[in-house]
């Protein structure tokens, strides 16, 4: 009988005072007020978060609706973007659960084998909680905060995010959607990250917006950028990182910790290292992009190039 006490129901506010406890799951959910969803809610009752007007309810009410789909990854994604107030613990819940989600994931990806529809129902999910992100900021202007930042970008590092989703978190980086007094901490972890091919990690047109990103911080906050990421580092830094500190304007105390880095290069990386130099600039005209801290160390490997057409050799050898 539950469609036709639906039916009856539909065209009045509920009164869950007179309404026998057993027909409350049949409401008109939309015609519920919040006082009616904390009820129902505390009840124990399935609030289906698609047919309340999620986004236009109060933020407490938002907070128990979400609460009450607090093991529901699929919900948690759609909606918790929806929240007027911040979604740091929502964004933790999602990361927590998508490593048990295995069925679900099956369910949303393609592919032959297991491991194919597995990431790619992982990279669904992902998609469609960055976009729902995006729209958040823009539409609400409400951008995320430096703990959701590394909480979003700390869970999608934890496997390989597509191309497409890769774009989406490049975005988030850019100007025009970001507070820049909440972008510090973000960039030290993406410029940071360690990428695993085909396994985990941030792809390059991320750590590339995160490279733009530190260009526009101003001079005092970028050079203790570069320290900070930079002073006890016993690992080689990504080699576009590694050209970028290159052809930046450098602290007197960040010059040695960037050498030291370049002194970690072997033939080919200094090859490469040359290669992107070269490509940053018109192949005529003015060149704009060079070393400008680190000028000495370069120039006889350009020379080197340009006489012998063979950088893969150390000067003076």
């Amino acid at each position: 009988h539950t469609a036709q006490v639906r039916q009856v129901l539909a065209s009045t506010p509920p009164d869950l005072g007179a309404l026998p406890r057993k027909w409350w799951h049949c409401v008109p959910w939309g015609r519920c007020t919040e006082a009616d969803l904390a009820q129902l809610v505390g009840a124990g009752v399935e609030v289906p978060l698609s047919e309340v007007g999620f986004a236009a309810r109060g933020w407490p009410t938002q907070q128990l609706l979400l609460e009450a789909h607090a093991d529901d990854v699929a919900a948690l994604v759609e909606f918790a973007p929806q929240a007027e107030g911040p979604i740091g613990v929502y964004l933790q819940r999602v990361f927590e659960l998508l490593p048990a989600s295995d069925s679900l994931l099956r369910k949303l990806g393609d592919g032959v084998e297991d491991e194919e529809r597995l990431q790619s129902g992982w990279n669904q999910l992902l998609h469609t909680l960055l976009a729902k992100i995006k729209l958040r900021i823009r539409e609400q202007g409400n951008p995320l905060h430096s703990e959701e930042q590394l909480l979003l970008f700390g869970g999608c590092a934890t496997r390989l995010a597509d191309p497409s989703n890769s774009t989406l978190l490049a975005d988030l980086m850019e100007a025009k959607l970001v507070d820049p007094s909440h972008i510090f901490e973000l960039i030290k972890f993406v410029l940071g990250c360690k990428y695993v091919p085909n396994q985990s990690g941030l792809l390059h047109v991320v750590r590339d917006s995160a490279l733009r990103a530190m260009m526009r911080l101003d001079k005092g906050e970028r050079d203790e950028l570069h320290r900070t990421l930079l002073q006890g580092r016993e690992s080689a830094l990504p080699l576009q990182v590694l050209f970028s500190l290159a052809v930046t304007e450098l602290d007197a105390s960040v010059q040695p910790l960037v050498v030291r880095q370049t002194e970690r290069l072997d033939a080919d990386g200094w090859l490469e290292l040359l290669s992107l130099v070269k490509d940053a600039n018109p192949v005529s005209g003015k060149v704009h992009t060079f070393p400008r801290s680190l000028g000495p160390l370069f120039a006889e490997r350009f020379l080197a190039r340009y006489l012998r057409d063979d950088p893969t050799l150390p000067p003076r050898h």
